[in-house]
């Protein structure tokens, strides 16, 4: 919850949720671009970065409520194979947009803790090497 209350505070998920464009037809759409964005993010930021953890988080209360599902309704989260394919239809050039967003907001952000240097150097690399230090 305190993951979601600062996403909502920065409006991370909703700038770059707003860089998505959703082009399934309106009357089959059972979860939306910004809840299936926001599962995603904070089920990598839980921990969770495989989509297979979506079987048992879809239906976690408190992540039903930072996405903003009800916990009463018996309704759940996107299921592995939505998530699946959330992910593959994201088009290279909406990529790119989400990189320049998450670039403007990191230095956004930056600068207004501290004195904003002459570079920023932002490294968006999920693998792990040892190599790069702490």
């Amino acid at each position: 919850m305190i993951l979601e209350a600062l996403d909502r505070k920065l409006g991370f998920t909703e700038q770059l949720g707003s860089e998505l464009q959703d082009l399934r037809h309106p009357n089959r759409v059972i979860h939306s671009i910004e809840e299936l964005f926001r599962l995603r993010i904070y089920s990598i930021a839980l921990g969770a970065p495989d989509c297979n953890d979506a079987a048992h988080l879809r239906s976690d209360p408190a992540l039903l409520l930072a996405c903003g599902r009800s916990t009463t309704d018996g309704s759940n989260l996107g299921s592995q194979p939505t998530l699946s394919r959330f992910e593959h239809r994201v088009t290279g050039r909406e990529l790119v947009r989400l990189q320049h967003r998450i670039e403007a907001f990191a230095v956004k952000r930056l600068s207004k803790k501290r004195k904003l240097r002459k570079r920023i150097t932002i490294v968006l690399d999920p693998s792990v090497d040892p190599t790069q230090g702490q």
